[in-house]
């Protein structure tokens, strides 16, 4: 009985490891276009800082 609950958390884990292995590269893939799409949106926010830096101090940067 012990023989047959080991081979399957044997085979469990083997299913769950391989299902990471397929999915990593998704996951990694879905991280840099999430931070592709934040750049633009960044850089308005420093161009805002930067009007608002204008705006205070009588100067351009």
């Amino acid at each position: 009985m012990a023989v047959i609950a080991t081979v399957g958390v044997v085979g469990v884990v083997g299913v769950v490891g391989v299902s990471a292995i397929i999915a990593a590269p998704y996951v990694v893939e879905t991280q840099y276009r999430t931070r592709r799409h934040e750049v633009p949106e960044n850089i308005d926010g420093i161009k805002t800082a930067l009007l608002g830096y204008d705006a205070a101090f009588d100067t351009f940067v």
